[in-house]
């Protein structure tokens, strides 16, 4: 629904008060539950992260045509598509900057967490600052990879955290986000890098990992959420061209909330037709590395 507002834009107050909400949590939400997820990696020899680290990367050399191709066929502005390889303009840059942080893990887990912390911290503030590169995949990269180390280094605590969840543990990311989001609107005016809209974000995560896990205790929740997780490459990678084709091909734009949603809906379930047809049409390599060369990878790396 965010990227469905950027490409068709809405003048209705409650979607854009939602959407800057959704902004918040989004990405830094992403980012900490990939870095829990890899936690595992930091214990383990170093070519388990650059195994995963090339699989990402495979997705990201062979979707980055597919998406240039979609995108200047219906007249997107792109430069070119070397550029969007080495400096990607388009929703791709969160699986380069996935690849690049897996590749990173056996460097990081020589260092000491508190020091990756504060430099990916000082990083984030850097980009809010203003003082960002130019290209916006990289300067994504430095705003979330604090939420990746984050989830990366907190990952015991935050899993023994949601093994039992309980409401009693809302409390403390309750009284977080509430002391956070007033020094946010308190330095707001005189400091527009404020660093605790950041740790608003940071408490939003908390909040919502354990009304998730929660939610996923009441078995048909639980299912769903587990079939829609399994299915959130596809719809990641696929769902931009398609809300860019249908804007541009239809005219469709300014649109409520609730047409937001159908919409949204709509393409969620075309992601995720298009993704079986293209299984049965033995074309899964388009979403992972084939295993004949991930074997060669593997072996090389061992």
């Amino acid at each position: 629904m965010f990227h469905a507002v950027l490409i068709l834009g809405s003048h209705d107050p409650l979607v854009n008060s939602l959407n800057w909400r959704v902004e918040m949590l989004r990405m830094p939400l992403l980012m900490t539950i990939s870095g829990i997820l890899a936690f595992d990696k930091l214990g383990r020899p170093y070519y388990h992260s650059l195994k995963s680290s090339a699989n990402l990367l495979w997705i990201y050399i062979l979707w980055t045509p597919i998406i240039f191709a979609i995108e200047f066929s219906v007249g997107s502005n792109r430069q070119s598509l070397l550029y969007e390889f080495v400096a990607p303009t388009t929703h791709l840059w969160f699986i380069g900057g996935l690849a690049t942080l897996y590749a990173m893990i056996p460097a990081v887990r020589c260092s000491r967490a508190g020091l990756i912390l504060i430099v990916s911290f000082v990083a984030l503030l850097s980009v809010k600052a203003g003082n960002a590169p130019s290209t916006f995949g990289y300067a994504q990269l430095l705003r979330f990879s604090f939420f990746f180390f984050s989830g990366l280094y907190a990952s015991p605590f935050l899993r023994n955290m949601l093994r039992s969840p309980k409401i009693i543990m809302m409390v403390p990311w309750l009284a977080a986000f509430v002391l956070f989001t007033i020094a946010n609107n308190s330095t707001a005016a005189w400091l527009p890098w404020t660093p605790f809209q950041s740790l608003v974000s940071a408490a939003m995560c908390g909040i919502t990992l354990l009304i998730c896990v929660r939610l996923a205790k009441v078995p048909a929740v639980g299912t769903a959420l587990s079939a829609l997780g399994r299915a959130t490459l596809p719809i990641y990678l696929m769902h931009l061209p398609m809300l860019t084709v249908l804007g541009r091909s239809t005219g469709i734009g300014d649109l409520s909330l609730t047409p937001l949603l159908a919409l949204s809906g709509v393409i969620i379930l075309l992601c995720l037709l298009l993704e079986s047809l293209l299984l049965k049409a033995n074309a899964g390599w388009l979403f992972s590395m084939p295993e004949g060369l991930g074997r060669l990878v593997r072996g090389s790396m061992s």
